[in-house]
C-alpha cells in the first residue's frame, strides 16, 4: 500500500496573514502592546510563507498589502487619537502610499527607498508617548529635530539595507536560508 502524505488544509502562512489583518484593531485597547504584535508577526511572516507556501515575489506583494493594512488601521487611529500630529503623519502616510502604489504597480524595490516608510516609525513614536507620557519630553522643542533625524536615518538605513542592497540579516549574516517555493 502506498504511503500517503497529506498536506496541511490550511498553512500556517495563511494563519499568521489573517491574524495580521486582526491585530491593528487592538490598537484601541492597548497600542503598545498591538505596536509589538505587528512588528513581531511582520517580523516571522516571511519564515512561514518560505516554507513552501509563497514564492519570495508572491510573498513581497502580500507583505506589502498586509502593511498598507497595518497603515490604513493606524491611520484611523491617529484621526482619532493623536489630532495634534495628524497632518504630519497625513504628509509621511501619503508620501508611502505612493510608493506602495508604484512598487504594486511596477514591482521595483527602489520605490520603497524612494518613498521610505517614515510613517511608521513616526507613527509609532508618536502614540508611545500619548501612551507613556514621560516619553513626551522627546517631542517637545529640538528635542523632536533630534529624535526626527534619528527616526529618518535608521529608516533610511533600514529600506537601503532591503530594499537597494537586497540583504536579510537571517540570510546573508547567519546563513539561515528559507525554503521559498
Amino acid at each position: 500500500m502506498p504511503h500517503i502524505v497529506h498536506k496541511p488544509i490550511i498553512r500556517p502562512f495563511y494563519v499568521l496573514a489573517i491574524i495580521r489583518l486582526i491585530i491593528p484593531f487592538f490598537l484601541i485597547v492597548n497600542p503598545s502592546i498591538a505596536i509589538l504584535l505587528v512588528v513581531f508577526t511582520d517580523l516571522i511572516d516571511g519564515d512561514f510563507a518560505a516554507n513552501n507556501a509563497l514564492t519570495q515575489d508572491e510573498y513581497e506583494f502580500v507583505d506589502k498589502l498586509l502593511d498598507y493594512w497595518w497603515y490604513l488601521i493606524s491611520f484611523i487611529f491617529v484621526y482619532t487619537f493623536l489630532p495634534e500630529w495628524f497632518w504630519l503623519l497625513s504628509l509621511l502616510f501619503a508620501w508611502r502610499t505612493v510608493g506602495e502604489v508604484m512598487f504594486s504597480l511596477t514591482r521595483r524595490r527602489e520605490y520603497l527607498f524612494i518613498f521610505a516608510n517614515f510613517y511608521e516609525n513616526f507613527f509609532i513614536f508618536f502614540t508611545l508617548q500619548a501612551q507613556f507620557p514621560a516619553l513626551k519630553i522627546s517631542s517637545i522643542g529640538i528635542n523632536l529635530y533630534i529624535w526626527s533625524g534619528i527616526l529618518v536615518g535608521l529608516k533610511l538605513l533600514q529600506e537601503w539595507f532591503i530594499h537597494i542592497a537586497k540583504l536579510s540579516i537571517r540570510e546573508d549574516f547567519f546563513k539561515w536560508k528559507r525554503n521559498w517555493k
